[in-house]
């Protein structure tokens, strides 16, 4: 079967038609359930590889038109009626109300005055990849001074009988009403077409295609001016490969003409190269008479010759591309890009004036091209497919040029790179990893310069990093390094790469050299705000406050309402200790997301820092109950509960117990170790007070604030006296 289905299509781009040649037929209803075959008489009998046909009242004068759809050319074919005959008509739209719009699925029944009546359904579709006319016409004979009966039966069940209805008159029927309307001749629009010659005939004629997507030349070599053959070399901006024989007058005139415009054809960047086909096409002549037929037209540009291979790949190439597979007719010729790739076809004798036009409109984008082929306007769903290669390289392969199919083979690897690529994806989709980078290795392997998939494969290398033991986290997350790196080389602004080069040298702790990359990132896509809060906070961790605050600003007014920039944006403002901006700041975090502990916190210590302990302490608690473990909370709170001024606020056995659980769970610092003294100091117990702040104070720079700070308060407790929080003096979890 399928090697059947092979020969079927192979018979098809040879040319060969489905029907074997077979005849259109018409057939004429005699009314008497016989049909007279009337094909050659009315003249429908084409030849062509018919397939569609379409009936309509195209002129609106009372009789129907066709429209013929052919495979083969022409694909159209409009045969207007205009026989000369006295017969009646009469033809109806259809409106539905209760049933469909367009009325499909009703019957109309016309019946005549002598009791004669015909049917008539409107259907979706009425043929072979065809579509009639809505409008129902009805040939009346000769009884068209007659009145007839109209009866519609709608898809609705809906039946209407309109009696004594005119003939010879366009008419239409509206679903919902009982009055037929007539539509005037007049108002509708109709064109008018004349009979015209079939396109490209005359002698010799020319017929011309853009080859796009673009196909490269294959790399026959050529033996040019009677010297050995040499592989062809397409150093001008194009190169027109005239196909022309000794036997052939328009060839020989095509390169009379080529010789006399030379010059002119030579300043627009093309050049030409003549190549004989003599001794090649199975006709008597040689490549002797080809040198003869050089010199005598004294040729301005290099000529050659060719053989049988030549031109079988040449067919080959056309069947592919262009769905014919049949020998070139003489003279062809082929535009050729300094690229080696096939940019244009012409078969037969070429206009001068039109390839200059060509040369002209092929130094478009791509797209202007696409959309200048296309005879109608209109916007792509998809992009046109690109030239498969894996598939010439086939068929030169099984046709004994193995030559051509290693050249269309190197070209496919690009083509099988992105199946490996998109394979991976799928696979990544499916949670199989390790086949993912195995495929998106084999397309690398193929296509170096493929950048999606050493990107894909940096970011397949850090989720594997992350799953993989310590020990070979550093190797693994070192091969994602190199993929960003080489998708960067390949894109220097690739977003996705700047970033992953970013988060990978802070995953290697090598945090300044993660700044340039996400700055880079940034110029591309300026308002990514995820990048600038990541790019804020490591230029915060290495002491570059000014620099940190000002990119999280930046994400702020990109991202106003957004909780995370102002939870990165606020705390950044604390540590810089603009207490006032911060608390604005972070109550817009805690408006967006008010159950997340962390910016509780956060809201909290802005609140304690600007001496609203009692909300503060609130806060606190709202973080606790979202996050018990959370010691930072603890510590503040165990703060307040044992220093704040008011009264009400204060509960030393509560802040002992949480400051003792902070120490506990690993927070030993000098801010923890204080928390713990003023707890003890606040419930009497001095003497460990004093223990607990002279350790904190030993962690403390003399020269910061904090450790002045912290000596008052260790001289409280030896007076024996506990410490109350006073506006001046620095709370020792925050900057002064």
């Amino acid at each position: 079967m399928r090697q059947s289905y092979s020969q079927f299509i192979d018979q098809i781009k040879q040319g060969n038609s489905f029907s074997g040649k077979e005849r259109n037929c018409a057939f004429l209803n005699l009314g008497n359930s016989q049909f007279a075959n009337v094909s050659s008489v009315s003249g429908l009998d084409f030849i062509d590889d018919a397939r569609g046909l379409a009936v309509t009242d195209w002129d609106l004068d009372g009789d129907v038109d066709l429209i013929f759809a052919n495979r083969t050319a022409p694909q159209l074919r409009f045969m207007q009626n205009d026989y000369p005959g006295d017969h009646g008509f009469v033809s109806f739209q259809l409106v539905g109300d209760a049933s469909n719009r367009d009325g499909i699925g009703a019957r109309v029944t016309v019946t005549s005055g002598n009791g004669s009546s015909m049917t008539k359904m409107l259907r979706a579709g009425s043929g072979f990849l065809s579509q009639s006319s809505k409008r129902m016409t009805f040939g009346l004979g000769s009884s068209r001074q007659e009145k007839i009966t109209v009866r519609v039966d709608w898809p609705s069940g809906q039946v209407q009988t309109f009696q004594d209805v005119d003939p010879d008159h366009h008419y239409r029927i509206t679903e919902s009403r009982d009055q037929l309307e007539v539509v005037d001749r007049k108002t509708q629009n109709t064109a008018t077409l004349s009979p015209g010659a079939l396109p490209n005939t005359g002698n010799p004629g020319t017929l011309s295609a853009v080859c796009y997507p673009r196909m490269k030349f294959p790399v026959t070599p050529v033996a040019r001016d009677n010297q050995s053959p040499q592989p062809l070399t397409f150093s001008a901006r194009y190169t027109l490969i005239n196909l022309w024989a000794s036997w052939c007058n328009p060839c020989l005139s095509e390169l009379k003409e080529f010789a006399e415009q030379y010059d002119e054809l030579q300043q627009l960047g093309l050049e030409i190269v003549a190549l004989s086909t003599d001794g090649a096409d199975g006709k008597s002549t040689t490549v002797a008479d080809a040198a003869r037929a050089a010199a005598k037209l004294q040729l301005p540009f290099q000529w050659g010759s060719i053989n049988r291979a030549w031109l079988d790949k040449l067919t080959l190439l056309r069947g592919e591309l262009f769905g014919l597979r049949q020998p070139f007719p003489m003279p062809t010729s082929i535009l050729v890009d300094q690229n080696g790739d096939m940019r244009a076809f012409y078969l037969g004798v070429v206009d001068p004036e039109a390839l200059k036009r060509d040369l002209q409109q092929l130094d478009r984008k791509d797209d202007e091209i696409r959309n200048r082929l296309t005879s109608l306007t209109g916007h792509w769903i998809a992009v046109p497919r690109t030239i498969d290669y894996l598939k010439f390289a086939t068929l030169f392969k099984d046709n004994g040029y193995p030559e051509d199919a290693a050249q269309y083979d190197r070209l496919a690897g690009g083509q099988k790179a992105r199946q490996y690529y998109n394979q991976a994806l799928q696979s990544m989709e499916a949670n199989q990893m390790q086949t993912a980078e195995s495929q998106l290795r084999e397309a690398i392997k193929l296509d170096d310069s493929f950048a999606p998939a050493h990107l894909v494969l940096g970011n397949l290398l850090i989720q594997l990093a992350s799953r993989s033991p310590a020990a070979n986290q550093k190797q693994v997350l070192d091969m994602g390094l190199r993929e960003y790196r080489k998708t960067r080389e390949l894109d220097p602004e690739n977003f996705d790469a700047l970033v992953g080069l970013g988060n990978v040298m802070i995953q290697l702790r090598q945090p300044a050299q993660a700044v340039e990359p996400l700055e880079t990132a940034l110029r591309v896509k300026p308002d990514a705000w995820q990048v600038r809060v990541l790019l804020g906070r490591l230029l915060i961790n290495q002491k570059q406050m000014q620099q940190g605050v000002a990119q999280l600003e930046r994400a702020m007014q990109s991202s106003p309402e957004n909780s995370e920039v102002a939870a990165a944006y606020g705390s950044a403002l604390m540590e810089t200790a603009q207490y006032e901006k911060a608390l604005a700041v972070l109550r817009i975090a805690a408006d967006n997301q008010s159950d997340d502990p962390r910016i509780s916190r956060l809201l909290a210590d802005s609140l304690m820092t600007t001496g609203d302990f009692k909300s503060a302490s609130l806060r606190y608690s709202l973080a606790l109950a979202n996050n018990p473990r959370d010691v930072n909370s603890m510590l503040r709170l165990s703060w307040i509960m044992a220093t704040a001024p008011d009264p009400n606020l204060q509960d030393p056995q509560m802040a002992l117990r949480y400051s003792q659980q902070a120490v506990s769970a690993g927070s030993n610092g000098p801010a923890a170790r204080q928390a713990l003294a003023a707890a003890l100091a606040a419930g009497g117990q001095f003497p460990q007070a004093m223990q607990q702040q002279a350790a904190a104070m030993q962690m403390i720079p003399r020269q910061s604030p904090h450790f002045s700070a912290a000596n008052r308060r260790l001289q409280l407790y030896r007076d024996g006296k506990p410490y109350q929080q006073s506006k001046n003096d620095p709370v020792p979890f925050f900057a002064k």
